[in-house]
């Protein structure tokens, strides 16, 4: 259970626990409320995705409009948990769209999606993939994102049958996967890639070695 001071970031979730987060939330300010409940959902959102989702069903009913792209994308985030992949699609492009509608507000629901769709080769998303990846790429300004952004598009690239377009695109994923200063002064271990040793990132160095 968390500690007092943080009530609304369960890393586990039983009977007890949620007592205790709904006489909590029943005492906040009804501000912040949706916050709280946003919080605890992205918690779960892996670990508990089908507790995470009916949170975030509480999150809509009442939403903040400083999370709602971020709720968007942890409903993704959950179902993918699930394997509920065109579900998962679904709540990040819709992530997206709460994005063009208010462009100050920016998650990684871009990068969710893409490596979603380019890991799971789901055809019918390529082409909004490749269009949102290119109208949006500058918004890849950390390593890890220039790593997903460019390794989606090496997958999706190859499955096209873009041999040579798949193995650029890869090699500049995998470039990002190994730099070790971010770009930023003031945070230059924020944003690396952590761990390339998966599936995705054992696919994209795979297109470098493969002749086809």
């Amino acid at each position: 259970m968390a500690t007092k001071r943080d009530w609304y970031r369960n890393t586990s979730w039983d009977t007890q626990i949620e007592t205790e987060f709904d006489r909590r939330l029943a005492r906040a300010r009804p501000s912040s409320r949706p916050q709280y409940l946003f919080i605890q959902a992205y918690t779960l959102a892996q670990t508990h995705p089908g507790q995470s989702l009916l949170l975030l069903e509480r999150f809509f009913a009442e939403p903040d409009q400083i999370h709602v792209s971020s709720a968007w994308q942890t409903r993704g985030i959950a179902y993918a948990a699930m394997g509920e992949r065109e579900a998962a699609v679904a709540a990040y492009r819709s992530a997206l769209e709460h994005e063009d509608a208010h462009p100050r507000v920016r998650t990684t629901a871009l990068f969710d999606l893409a490596k979603l769709v380019a890991l799971d080769g789901l055809r019918p998303h390529y082409d909004f993939v490749l269009k949102i990846l290119e109208r949006r790429q500058d918004e890849a300004v950390w390593p890890v994102q220039r790593y997903l952004l460019h390794g989606a598009r090496a997958l999706i690239s190859h499955d096209l049958g873009k041999t040579d377009e798949a193995r650029r695109s890869a090699a500049l994923s995998l470039h990002a996967a190994e730099e070790t200063h971010s770009g930023f002064r003031n945070n230059p271990t924020l944003g690396l890639v952590d761990r390339s040793e998966d599936e995705f990132g054992d696919r994209v160095s795979a297109l470098m070695r493969s002749p086809h």
